[in-house]
């Protein structure tokens, strides 16, 4: 390599090394949407981890809010423990893909993220999240 290409290799990787570095909360950059999918998406595996293990869904917030969940998990066993978060509990997993099986407390009245039966993470707005079909045990 020449004495004349290094400044143009410095500016690329100097492009490069910018444009991979992203939002850490999300391509919407908003922290409180970030930190809702997060805890969704871990309400949705420790929900689907203790259906294959224990053979039938979770009853109630205990038997998420394990201490080996605790330990991996804080940020959305804390939520669950303190109802910050919604969860239909007995909710059979199969035949209820499109039910809404958890949410923020906030989403009934202002809209917002919800985890599906199928665990799939959307967005609904209050009126949309009204006429959603609710999870079924």
């Amino acid at each position: 390599m020449t004495r004349g290409r290094r400044p143009h290799l410095v500016l690329v990787l100097a492009a490069v090394l910018v444009a991979g570095c992203g939002n850490p909360s999300g391509p919407a950059g908003d922290p409180v949407e970030a930190r809702h999918q997060t805890v969704l998406n871990e309400i949705s595996e420790m929900y689907s981890v203790y259906v294959k293990s224990h053979q039938k869904p979770p009853q109630k917030p205990a038997d998420l809010v394990t201490a080996a969940n605790k330990a991996v998990n804080p940020l959305s066993t804390q939520a669950i423990q303190s109802e910050e978060y919604i969860v239909a509990w007995g909710t059979d997993l199969t035949g209820n893909d499109n039910a809404v099986l958890a949410y923020h407390k906030s989403v009934p009245k202002e809209g917002g993220l919800v985890l599906l039966a199928g665990g799939t993470i959307r967005h609904m707005s209050a009126d949309d999240f009204a006429a959603a079909p609710k999870a079924k045990k």
